[in-house]
């Protein structure tokens, strides 16, 4: 894909790292992610507060998770996150959100083997 948006999504897939993971295999070298995700509080305090209401705040929003870092999980899947905005980042915000874009690092690109693509495969095995 060109791009992908992901919006307030990460909170509630049961396998964050593992979608962040598929986003990294299914974009083009040169492609964008946009995204808005809320996250875990910069304050310890409310971090604190957060990771105890995790719990009961999954049964009742549908399986969200206060207390995911998105960015830590988008840049462990390969991605640096660029133009990084923050919204209600105060530190009484239970749900403060991050704002941004990200590629696929360079680096970790240029490790990797070239793959067949899905149509590449389809020649491939033609006589």
């Amino acid at each position: 894909f060109d791009s992908l948006v992901c919006t307030f999504t990460l909170c509630t897939i049961p396998n964050a790292p593992k979608a962040c993971q598929e986003m990294f295999r299914v974009l083009k070298p040169k492609g964008l992610l946009i995204f808005a995700e809320h996250t875990v509080s910069d304050s310890s305090g409310m971090a604190s507060i957060q990771r105890w209401l995790n719990p009961v705040w999954k049964r009742l929003s549908g399986g969200c998770h206060l207390d995911r870092d998105p960015v830590r999980l988008l840049q462990n899947a390969g991605f640096t996150v660029r133009r990084l905005q923050g919204s209600g980042r105060r530190p009484w915000n239970l749900t403060p959100i991050h704002y941004g874009r990200a590629r696929l690092r360079k680096d970790i690109l240029d490790s990797l083997e070239p793959q067949a693509t899905v149509l590449d495969a389809e020649f491939l095995d033609d006589p």
